[in-house]
């Protein structure tokens, strides 16, 4: 294996090889008396992507030292998931950023080291990390360059240009972000890794309402904050479809919510539903109602509902660190489901990508529309990284198989119903 920037520090750590797979090496190392569960990427081995095998064998080394509390490093040099493998990719992965997500809220400190490179599903591991540690030549975002550039035009981002690529992805870039992170100027040493150690003998919690107020704070000064146009007519209407009665929703952007009657233990919904990429506003104000929740609606399910073509591959967006976002969105899922909130994710349309990782890794039970398309990337985007469109899935027993979705809800929305006899609401 070849490791790129980050094999000298693979080289000096020498994980005993026990987490491994083509693209993955992954082990334990015993530092200064601390047992560490290591995993680094292969850069060499298809840009470092990580598929079906390399999500598995993550999967259980995050489980293992979830269990051990054991503290974490990953050594990420990668273009995100194996879009060639597909939905067994996407499924894979979508398992192993729960037990991620799971170890971030048990407080197991977690350390990302960057490699050139971390796009896609290896971006949002970087920020389920409590901390991260930056290579002069890191590059950090939830869509590779080129993929911005398909979605924003060469017009608008040239791809091929160094200067802006670092300009939007690169350390420096992200240094005012993550101003509690590192940034070597040089080649990363073992005792960047032992200094880390030494400051969370006590734990890496998270600190949820002190990162929502960062992201809002990153939101209001990027002037994206406020910006929310109407919700279209068709999102209006679709959302009033998927209701029963007696709830009114509202709208922010591309995010709905309907809550019931404080105490009545009924669902609440909420979700992205206008059929667009999912934003950084989209994630913070969605996360910022479900925040809510532990006050208002205690124990009540929770029932979200995802119709949108992917995460956003915009410059905006990708300014803000979209990845950031998805993540805290995430962990504010997760944490509702460990204080009791019995979380589902319906997909009635469509759903790929880190949208889709973002709001499916947490939840319980993923239940999708026989009709409904999820691809792990959308076309255009595969396009780009693999220069071809992958079949859809034939039906939607391959997306159960894959893991992508546990359960199917039907077109006359009998499904639909079932779960909200469930949680004691009624359909018109």
């Amino acid at each position: 294996m070849q490791f790129g920037v980050t094999s000298a520090l693979l080289a000096q750590l020498q994980p005993e090889p026990r987490f491994c797979a083509p693209g993955l090496r992954g082990g334990v190392e015993a530092l200064d008396g601390t047992l560490v569960y290591v995993a680094a990427t292969d850069p060499s081995r298809v840009r470092g992507a990580i598929g079906a095998a390399e999500a598995q064998a993550l999967r259980a080394l995050l489980r293992e030292a979830r269990e051990a509390l054991r503290p974490v490093v990953l050594l990420l040099d990668s273009a995100g998931a194996r879009v060639d493998e597909g939905l067994p990719a996407l499924g894979a992965f979508r398992l192993m950023f729960r037990e991620a997500l799971r170890s971030r809220l048990a407080g197991v400190p977690m350390l990302a080291v960057l490699g050139r490179s971390c796009f896609g599903g290896a971006s949002m591991l970087a920020c389920v990390c409590s901390r991260r540690v930056f290579a002069p030549d890191s590059r950090l975002g939830a869509s590779g360059p080129a993929v911005v550039e398909a979605f924003e035009g060469r017009e608008r981002f040239d791809s091929s240009d160094r200067d802006r690529v670092a300009g939007l992805f690169g350390a420096q870039a992200r240094r005012p972000l993550l101003p509690d992170d590192e940034f070597a100027d040089g080649s990363i040493q073992v005792q960047r890794i032992r200094a880390w150690l030494e400051t969370i003998r006590d734990g890496a919690e998270w600190d949820a309402c002190a990162e929502h107020t960062r992201l809002e704070k990153r939101l209001d000064a990027a002037g994206m904050l406020y910006d929310s146009p109407p919700a279209p007519q068709a999102m209006r209407d679709a959302v009033a479809l998927l209701l029963p009665s007696g709830y009114a929703p509202r709208f922010s952007g591309g995010v709905f919510w309907s809550e019931p009657p404080a105490g009545s233990g009924k669902a609440v919904f909420a979700g992205c539903i206008s059929g667009a990429a999912v934003t950084a506003r989209d994630c913070w104000v969605l996360a910022d109602r479900l925040r809510s929740l532990a006050d208002t609606h205690r124990g009540s399910p929770l029932i979200l509902v995802l119709d949108a073509e992917s995460h956003a591959a915009s410059l905006a967006d990708e300014q803000v660190l979209l990845s950031s976002f998805l993540v805290h969105l995430s962990l504010v899922i997760a944490q509702l489901g460990q204080s009791g909130h019995r979380t589902t994710l319906w997909l009635p349309g469509m759903a790929s990508g880190a949208a889709y990782v973002a709001f499916a890794a947490p939840v319980e039970d993923v239940a999708v529309l026989a009709s409904a398309r999820v691809d792990i990337l959308p076309a255009a985007a595969q396009q780009r990284i693999i220069r071809q469109t992958l079949p859809r899935a034939p039906d939607v027993r391959a997306l159960i198989a894959a893991q992508v979705a546990d359960d199917v809800l039907d077109g006359r929305l009998a499904g639909y119903a079932r779960r909200l006899r469930e949680t004691g609401s009624e359909l018109p």
